[in-house]
């Protein structure tokens, strides 16, 4: 009996997921080759060379059955890593081809944002009571999902500054997908009650797009405050 083996016309259509604003794109090829960010779906569909009992897709050690939809079979998968895929079939005769196509998934780059000051300088000297308009923007190449600025008293181990020795003092939160790129303006107020004279601030912007795979989050330069 002959071996089943796919007319290797698959529709690999992969939606992104939302947060990266992005279409879904369909791939005819023949090569095998899916990429595509973490979090998409991909869609596959084969039209066998002879009717199958049986079709399966396994990946990251777990098997997927393929549905039959007339002449094709289809069947879809979430992208969590890069990793090779296997296609077995089974004819209606009975005869197995446990690799029948093989393939491979890589994933698509999403680079961290970044955020800068737009202030003329970097090392500010102001009077008690003064107001600074702190100038930021930040970037990123699918879509930003917040923006916030924190401020830390006295320079001491500011180029290693943790969460505990910094507090908030502005935020801005996007929809997704999000803005690629912002420019935003807050205006410190330097109530000389808070910020007596004689302290020195630095100030730093952080930032997080919405890739789902794990908190990515960037932080600026700072901008120093000498009061």
């Amino acid at each position: 009996a002959s071996t089943p083996r796919p007319i290797w016309r698959p529709i690999r259509t992969s939606p992104p997921p939302a947060y990266s604003g992005l279409a879904a794109s369909t791939d005819a090829s023949s090569s095998g080759a899916i990429q595509a960010l973490p979090g998409s779906k991909v869609a596959l569909e084969i039209t066998p060379s002879m009717p199958l009992n049986k079709a399966a897709l396994s990946l990251l050690g777990k098997n997927i059955d393929l549905k039959a939809a007339g002449s094709r079979w289809r069947g879809s998968f979430d992208v969590e890593r890069e990793c090779a895929y296997g296609l077995s079939l089974t004819s209606a005769e009975g005869v197995e081809a446990p690799r029948a196509f093989e393939g491979q998934i890589n994933l698509r780059a999403d680079t961290l944002p970044s955020a800068a000051f737009e202030n003329p300088s970097l090392n500010i000297a102001v009077v008690p009571g003064a107001t600074v308009p702190l100038a930021v923007r930040a970037q990123d190449d699918l879509g930003l999902k917040s923006l916030r600025l924190v401020l830390q008293q006295g320079l001491e181990g500011v180029e290693a500054s943790h969460d505990k020795t910094l507090h908030e003092i502005k935020q801005w939160s996007y929809q997704v997908p999000g803005p690629k790129s912002v420019n935003e303006l807050y205006p410190l107020a330097l109530d000389p009650k808070n910020y007596p004279a004689g302290e020195t601030y630095a100030v730093f912007a952080e930032v997080l797009d919405h890739c789902p795979t794990g908190k990515r989050m960037y932080r600026s330069a700072p901008l120093v405050i000498r009061v």
